[in-house]
């Protein structure tokens, strides 16, 4: 899932004949054109790495949407675009694309210390913003990001994709409805092998990317706490750098003022694992829940809803997807998709940007407490 991303590839110079503008979606097994005759949502991309890439394709898959153009500051990347068969405009300084194009929306896929500047410039025109998590590259740059919004009715979504993933969606329906009653402690971990030797780059310089595995791996699984738990009260982190001036693994204990204790253990620098695995182990009054990349294991002490007692299995597959189809990894599609519904309904999504500050503001209570050797209470992190 995660895992898959990460092993996304792709790169305009490995790309010579690509589909040309990807103007169809997956609907019922069959590719279908674009019928869609009501309004679509003019949109931008803005930074062409990776992820940019990545919504690039799947924007024009959207019918709801329409890609315009895309900005990166490397001019090189202009004769990819055009070999790709895109018909948008590249443009290598962001102020002409934004003062050019006829806009409603942009995606933001550049590195996190960028993010600030950009939302500053995209807001100020009343142009609806996704932004690749995470939200920012610190706690302070999160909460101006937001505070942004207190003038600027705006449609602002942040990047954490589990939100959208039928797995992750359905365990928290049933934590919703109770199927463990009081949840009293759970264990989450996600270990990927991806930095095992010393690298470079503004992904391993702090000061661009805000952090190492912290604030890009494990930020996905801290989200997924603040989804399912809200809130800690407090948090006692360590981390540790094996190869990188960023840390390469951390372990982080969460308390909550209900009693609910939980560890969450990320590492990027572990071997044997091509995919970032996610295990989570939550424990309840009335049983045990397990979730992982591919299912979700209960033992129930009593049924709950229709939940019976004892062992049940869920599988992803026995799930479905609401998605036409899937891209760089499962649950991308149907965030896009919705963060283009938003701007149509003008609809809060379901992950925006108070989530990605909510996610920032754990994360530097992680950096302090690890700096600290102490627990950090979250009330004090403001």
């Amino acid at each position: 899932m995660i895992g898959n991303l990460f092993s996304l590839q792709v790169d305009f110079r490995e790309q010579e004949s690509l589909p040309n503008k990807f103007n169809f979606y997956q609907k019922e097994g069959k590719i279908e054109e674009e019928t869609n005759m009501g309004k679509k949502i003019r949109t931008g991309i803005i930074g062409m790495g990776k992820m940019g890439i990545l919504h690039t394709a799947l924007i024009n898959m959207i019918p709801q949407a329409e890609l315009v153009s895309v900005h990166d500051t490397d001019r090189r990347l202009s004769k990819y675009v055009q070999k790709s068969g895109m018909d948008v405009v590249f443009y290598s300084q962001l102020e002409d694309m934004l003062e050019k194009e006829d806009l409603d929306a942009v995606f933001v896929c550049t590195p996190p210390f960028t993010h600030l500047p950009i939302a500053q410039k995209c807001v100020s025109r009343n142009l609806s913003v996704f932004v690749e998590k995470p939200l920012a590259d610190s706690f302070a740059s999160a909460k101006q990001m937001n505070s942004l919004l207190e003038k600027n009715d705006v449609i602002a979504a942040t990047g954490f994709n589990l939100a959208h993933v039928p797995l992750y969606k359905r365990a928290n329906e049933m934590l919703e409805m109770g199927v463990l009653g009081r949840v009293d402690k759970f264990n989450i971990s996600v270990y990927f092998s991806q930095v095992l030797r010393k690298k470079r780059g503004w992904f391993y310089d702090k000061s661009k990317s805000g952090g190492g595995v912290v604030i890009d791996i494990a930020s996905h699984l801290i989200y997924l706490v603040t989804w399912y738990f809200g809130l800690p009260q407090k948090v006692y982190a360590r981390t540790l750098n094996f190869y990188s001036d960023v840390e390469d693994c951390g372990s982080i204990l969460f308390e909550y003022k209900d009693g609910l204790t939980g560890v969450l253990d990320a590492n990027w620098s572990i071997p044997g694992y091509r995919l970032a695995t996610i295990e989570i182990a939550l424990e309840g009054e009335n049983g045990f829940m397990e979730i992982t990349n591919d299912y979700i294991k209960l033992n129930l002490l009593q049924p709950t809803g229709d939940i019976g007692e004892g062992w049940t299995n869920i599988h992803k597959i026995d799930l479905g997807s609401t998605s036409h189809f899937d891209l760089g990894s499962e649950g991308f599609c149907e965030e896009d998709r919705h963060f283009i519904e938003c701007c149509l309904t003008k609809e809060k999504p379901d992950v925006s940007w108070e989530d990605g500050l909510n996610v920032q503001r754990i994360i530097e209570a992680v950096y302090r407490s690890s700096d600290r050797r102490n627990p950090v209470d979250l009330d004090l992190v403001c």
